[in-house]
């Protein structure tokens, strides 16, 4: 029997395949953006898995272990999301990649 755990993880590698698809190849948005925000999200994860050590310190530095198998939940996942949002601004803004807003009018969605 498949488990529910295994369905969405193959779930969401289609849907991410499928947004970078859309995203490079329909949108024809510039590799550096697609870079940034495919970044963005590997950071996120990282910090999502490790600030398990952040909200039980105790536990991690008693057994480190600990940091494989558990993650820090919806705080980490708070922490996470807060990350991605600035540490894309902040790179879309040094790197001067045109915005998202510029981009779909570019592309004529608002007209």
């Amino acid at each position: 029997m498949i488990q529910g755990e295994n369905l969405l993880l193959v779930a969401s590698l289609v849907m991410t395949y499928l947004f970078f698809y859309y995203g490079v190849f329909v949108l024809k948005a510039e590799r550096r953006m697609m870079d940034v925000i495919f970044n963005s999200f590997i950071y996120g994860l990282v910090i999502w898995k490790l600030s398990y050590g952040i909200v039980h310190p105790n536990m991690v530095l008693e057994n480190p272990l600990t940091l494989l198998y558990f993650n820090g939940g919806v705080v980490g996942l708070v922490l996470a999301a807060v990350f991605i949002v600035f540490y894309t601004y902040w790179h879309l803004k040094k790197e001067h990649i045109m915005s998202l807003g510029i981009l779909s009018r570019q592309q004529g969605i608002f007209q």
